[in-house]
């Protein structure tokens, strides 16, 4: 437990502080802190974050591939981890969601198996437990996973790629927590990951797909029947092998995000708002065998960055959105072994997106911290310093936030405090 402080007679003191303005961002080098590992189980293959128990705190969970399970971590501090609570799956879990399935409020759970042929559902009861395993059949090697409501009534359906059936798995909501009989529709050569999002603005859940055999992505339209209709395809490069959706451009346009490994590239191809994409154009990822992906604003300038994770080379690549279309050089830092998932959430509760990768061989998760200030003592963000970022610091500190470890030490105490006093005394 952190030493207790309080700063009564600091605020006191401050009443009539003067006022800085916030005039920069962070430097995306400088933006996450040391690694952490967090266990998890066997093969960790995808990572999710949801709050499972409602207590106001992010929680992780994973799919252990080796281990033919779900490992569910419970938040019990911001961004700290008890160990996993164990749910078994099917055989080879590896896609991942975590989504209100049954629209009870609560966080549920969904991976598919690929050697199973099907899809594991675990329905959360909102105190971090969850109800029995159910199963729903899919097609041959099920791997990718997504939820959308394909055709617009309101529930999460679940979408399958199948990698050994070169098809997806359309699971419609019966409305009371289950699913009708797949419905399969065919997209490229062993599809691997997929994405859903509103594509072309109509209100229903569409997907695309990363065809890692063709060295492309298949995007598919929800229809009001519940089907999925052809868009074409986006050419990427070869091997592709997850894909995310993200509005990298402040557009309000969905675009396409595709790590292709036989490029050790992004691709990032811009989405129009009509279910069409322009040319793909390729990034470094700062690494060797891009797996996975991430999107989010990790340093405080108002723009969307990218997260690659590299699988052979045990690193992430952060690419800092330099506007107009445009990323910069990598930024690369190392991960446990053989990393298969990038994923960027706000852990802490802060607004700022930490980062998290899944290590396959390691067993076990990367959480990095975003220590991304633009101005350091600025803790309410609302750009000025005020008495009000000396109340938002106490507030950090009392629930053990590693946003509150001013000097880096891993702890929390009076020292903590003293740095940011004298951030705050330096201005901005």
């Amino acid at each position: 437990m952190p030493t207790t402080i309080r700063l009564a007679p600091a605020l006191l003191a401050l009443a009539a502080a003067p006022a800085w303005a916030m005039a920069q961002h962070c430097d995306i080098a400088g933006t996450l802190g040391v690694e952490r590992r967090v266990a998890a189980g066997d093969g960790p293959n995808a990572v999710v974050a949801a709050d499972f128990n409602g207590d106001g705190l992010q929680d992780l969970a994973s799919s252990d591939a080796i281990g033919d399970r779900i490992s569910v971590l419970l938040a019990t501090a911001p961004a700290r981890f008890a160990l996993p609570l164990v749910l078994g799956a099917g055989n080879f879990p590896a896609g991942l969601i975590a989504a209100d399935l049954d629209g009870d409020g609560h966080a549920d759970l969904a991976a598919c198996n690929i050697s199973g042929r099907d899809v594991t559902v675990y329905l959360g009861n909102g105190d971090g437990s969850f109800g029995p395993e159910r199963r729903f059949s899919a097609g041959r090697g099920p791997v990718g996973l997504a939820a959308a409501d394909v055709d617009g009534d309101g529930g999460v359906d679940l979408v399958i790629a199948n990698r050994d059936h070169d098809n997806v798995s359309v699971l419609i909501a019966d409305g009371e927590g289950g699913y009708r009989p797949q419905v399969t529709f065919p997209v490229g050569q062993r599809p691997e990951g997929m994405d859903s999002g509103d594509l072309n603005g109509d209100g229903r859940g569409d997907v695309v797909v990363a065809n890692s055999l063709d060295g492309d992505v298949s995007v598919l339209l929800g229809t009001a029947e519940g089907e999925l209709a052809s868009a074409g395809r986006v050419a990427v490069g070869e091997s592709p092998f997850r894909v995310r959706l993200a509005d990298v451009d402040g557009d309000g346009h969905q675009d396409l995000l595709a790590p292709v490994r036989g490029l050790d590239a992004i691709a990032v191809a811009f989405g129009r708002g009509d279910g069409t994409f322009t040319i793909a154009q390729n990034f470094g990822g700062g690494g060797l065998g891009p797996w996975s992906a991430s999107a989010a604003d990790l340093d405080g300038d108002g723009r969307v960055d990218l997260v690659v994770a590299n699988t052979d080379s045990d690193t992430i690549g952060l690419l800092r959105n330099v506007g107009d279309r445009r990323f910069s050089e990598p930024v690369v830092m190392s991960t446990g072994s053989t990393p298969r998932w990038a994923l960027a959430e706000d852990l802490t509760g802060d607004g700022r997106a930490e980062v998290i990768t899944a290590n396959r061989a390691s067993d076990d998760l990367s959480v990095f911290i975003n220590r991304c200030t633009p101005c350091a003592a600025d803790l309410d963000g609302d750009g000025e310093l005020s008495i009000f970022d000396f109340l938002a610091f106490q507030n950090l500190f009392d629930r053990h936030s590693p946003v509150a470890d001013f000097d880096n030490d891993g702890a929390l105490t009076i020292f903590d405090f003293l740095v940011f006093q004298n951030a705050f005394d330096a201005g901005c």
